[in-house]
């Protein structure tokens, strides 16, 4: 079959690749030995020699990842004729480089092999069938779980769903400083790639290969998604050996960006600490704000009744002023009537007098009578008569003048008062203009108050509300220092966990591969290990084929490459 020929070639390339490598050796001290293989330098004598090898392990795995068998190919170094000593417990036991057979004890192999450039290989079939790892691989046909051995010849959606698990109970040495890359060989011919998300896809003809790759220490889940017509794939291949981190980035770059990450979360921790510091003060500030506020609300009450109150106040004002207008306006009348009557007292007093005026005798006349008066002591009847006559006049004369002179006086007081009355009563006008404005004022007070009393009462309701807000403010306020607390833990935890990081891939990247001392697979007191890697193999998924009887047998002895070509 073209596939497994593929596979045979590929394992002759490998072994080729093995047999034409200078020998090097790392010993227990991390120096290397090159072993110089002139045949002069041999001793006769066959002894006890130091054993140095590598370790290829092949895991037959089922096609959901159980580990179905294992068996390890050793790889001995033989610089000098000699027993060489190798250890591990295995059911079974295979020379692939020639028909020597080995002296087992227990767990302990010997070997008595002759000097070899290529060196020695042999396959031992290990009874354990633990792995460091933990595969499992799900088949999903349209939506449905779906086992590998019906899955051949199917037509639909398929999901490869591969999952890779550290093994605790294993080694820990593998799990740290191998990495594992998952390669599984799509067939282009029956399937279409719809989805393979964290993969590295190489196309080799009609076949495209997914690799997923797992570093050390980790684990990971991949899914493949196709669209495939009478399904079959090729196994899947695992491969597993020693990755060197350190070799992949530069150390300092990774330290310089962790501590400037981690320098970030300490001014982030100082920051949230004065936040924190912050909402105390506020929690303070909110909680005597609610006080003062409920101290506003128990006041309330006394804001309406102090409003009713003046609203009472306005009521009598209202009605005081309103009396106040009127008996202004009467008040104002009667300052006009007395300032006209008074006009009126004038003009006729001061006719009056002009005509007491106009009956007084002139001073002549005055005269002549004063003249008669002399008469009154005359002996003559008629003269005395005339004398007591004129006496007379004269006497009423003066009583005249007097009642002129008095209305004259008069006069001019009344003229005085009445211009007071009349100046009064300009003024008061004014007055009585205030009054009138004081009336309208406190009546359009008194109308608008029942507006100004519900705002009051709209405002107490809107003070209970607003309390309200206030308190739930407050409760949640006040768990906001708290809050911030467990939020700065959470920033010294994040820190902490970088510069952990910081500290764990510095260790990790500061070694070097040759710096750590290679552990065998196959059993620990195997101590002096040049390599150990893994290959592991899920069946292929294929359509039944008739079998072809074959009469004929060949029984031919199998060299050394045809042998390791039959482990694939």
């Amino acid at each position: 079959m073209k596939k497994r020929n593929f596979y045979k070639i590929s394992a002759i390339v490998i072994v080729a690749i093995f047999s034409i490598v200078t020998i090097t050796l790392t010993t227990n001290n991390n120096k290397y030995m090159a072993y110089s293989l002139t045949k002069g330098n041999l001793e006769n004598e066959i002894k006890e020699q130091n054993t140095l090898k590598d370790e290829t392990i092949y895991g037959i795995l089922s096609s959901n990842g159980d580990v179905d068998s294992i068996y390890a190919v050793n790889h001995l170094y033989v610089p000098k004729d000699g027993v060489y000593t190798d250890y591990g417990d295995y059911s079974n036991i295979t020379s692939l480089t020639n028909d020597t057979d080995p002296t087992v004890s227990d767990n302990t192999i010997k070997w008595n092999l002759k000097e070899s450039f290529n060196g020695f290989y042999y396959k031992g079939n290990l009874k354990s069938k633990k792995l460091p790892w933990d595969f499992n691989i799900t088949y999903i046909l349209d939506g449905k779980e779906i086992s590998p051995e019906y899955l051949a010849g199917k037509s639909g959606t398929i999901d490869i769903i591969i999952s890779v698990a550290q093994n605790k109970n294993s080694i820990d040495y593998f799990n740290n400083n191998y990495g594992i890359q998952v390669q599984v060989p799509i067939n282009l011919n029956n399937s279409k790639i719809i989805s393979e998300e964290g993969s590295t896809k190489v196309i080799t003809g009609k076949t495209a290969t997914l690799a997923y790759t797992v570093l050390p220490g980790t684990s990971g889940t991949y899914k493949a998604t196709l669209e495939s017509k009478n399904f079959e794939m090729d196994g899947i291949n695992i491969s597993i050996t020693p990755m060197d981190i350190s070799s992949m980035a530069d150390t300092s770059e990774f330290t310089k960006g962790f501590n400037s990450l981690s320098n970030g979360m300490e001014e982030l921790i100082n920051g949230t600490s004065k936040l924190k510091n912050g909402t105390s003060q506020l929690t303070n500030g909110i909680d005597e704000l609610t006080q003062g506020q409920q101290k506003l609300v128990n006041n309330s009450s006394s804001i309406i009744n102090g409003m009713k109150e003046y609203g009472n106040g306005i009521e009598k004002l209202n009605s005081s002023v309103t009396q106040l207008e009127g008996g202004s306006t009467e008040f104002n009348k009667g300052l006009s009537q007395i300032s006209n009557e008074g006009n009126n007292l004038v003009t006729g007093y001061k006719k009056m007098a002009d005509s007491i005026k106009s009956q007084l005798p002139s001073e002549e006349e005055k005269s002549n009578l004063k003249a008669l008066v002399k008469y009154t002591n005359s002996s003559n009847p008629q003269e005395v008569q005339l004398g007591k006559m004129a006496t007379s006049m004269l006497k009423q004369i003066e009583g005249t003048e007097k009642l002129y002179n008095s209305l004259n006086t008069l006069n001019e007081g009344l003229t005085k008062y009445n211009g007071g009355i009349s100046n009064m009563a300009n003024e008061y006008k004014n007055i009585h203009g205030g009054i009138a404005k004081l009336s309208t004022g406190t009546n359009e007070l008194y109308n608008n108050y029942d507006s100004i009393l519900q705002g009051n009462q709209q405002f107490v309701t809107g003070l209970s509300d607003i309390l309200n807000g206030m308190v739930k403010l407050n409760q949640q306020a006040k768990v906001l220092p708290d809050s911030v607390e467990k939020l700065i833990d959470g920033e010294k935890k994040i820190k902490n966990g970088i510069d952990e990081a910081n500290r764990s891939i510095s260790e990790m990247m500061g070694k070097k591969e040759n710096d750590k001392k290679i552990v065998s697979f196959v059993s620990p007191n195997n101590k002096n290990i040049n390599s150990v890697q893994f290959i592991l193999r899920t069946p292929n998924i294929t359509i039944a084929e008739k079998e072809v009887k074959i009469n004929t047998e060949e029984k031919e002895k199998k060299n050394f490459f045809e042998k390791l070509i039959d482990l694939f």
